[in-house]
């Protein structure tokens, strides 16, 4: 509680102002006057000295305030700080991650497109190879039906051309003619036992 006294003040600043004249002056007033001029005196230094104690009381609160304040600034700002340093470590980790996958990924599909250009490279060669043996075979079959469209002429074995000699058409036509001369077994001819 802070108490002003402007009127006590006023009294005073014209009390000294009368008093500055002769301090002999003050001996003269008396004593009733100056026992109540004492008191009042002694009573306004009491209440500047208590009215000083609550200012410095309040300051000394505000101070303490303002103390306070600023130590929950400072570690709400140390704490926000630890945050945004665990959250740009985490990024960081997450961002070396995302790096780590995104070039495993760029070597898996560099090794998909190589392996999907010699599969390319296999398949038109296989197909290449494939439309050579269809032409292959269209030709065989091409040929295979222009012989069949073809009248074939069979020449007959002729009785009267020899047959070659060594050759087995010819030794079967030697027995055959060997077998008519021969002689005709009869009864008569068999042993007749001794």
């Amino acid at each position: 509680m802070i108490v002003t006294f402007d009127p006590l003040r006023g009294f005073w600043v014209t009390f000294g102002a009368r008093a500055q004249g002769d301090p002999v002056a003050l001996t003269r007033m008396p004593s009733d006057i100056a026992e109540l001029a004492d008191s009042m005196w002694q009573r306004a230094l009491e209440l500047a000295s208590q009215s000083a104690k609550s200012d410095h009381n309040a300051a000394r609160e505000r101070l303490e305030r303002v103390r306070t304040e600023n130590e929950l600034h400072e570690q709400s700002f140390t704490q926000r700080e630890k945050e945004y340093e665990t959250a740009a470590r985490e990024r960081e980790r997450a961002l070396a991650d995302t790096r780590d996958q995104l070039i495993s990924t760029l070597r898996l599909l560099d090794s998909n497109r190589l392996t999907l250009r010699a599969r390319d490279a296999r398949i038109a060669n296989l197909e290449a190879q494939l439309e050579d043996c269809r032409r292959q075979l269209a030709a065989i079959i091409n040929q295979v039906q222009t012989r069949r469209q073809r009248p074939v002429i069979r020449k007959k074995p002729n009785s009267s051309v020899a047959a070659k000699p060594g050759t087995r058409a010819a030794r079967l036509a030697a027995r055959g003619k060997r077998s008519s001369k021969a002689r005709p077994r009869t009864s008569s001819t068999k042993s007749a036992p001794r």
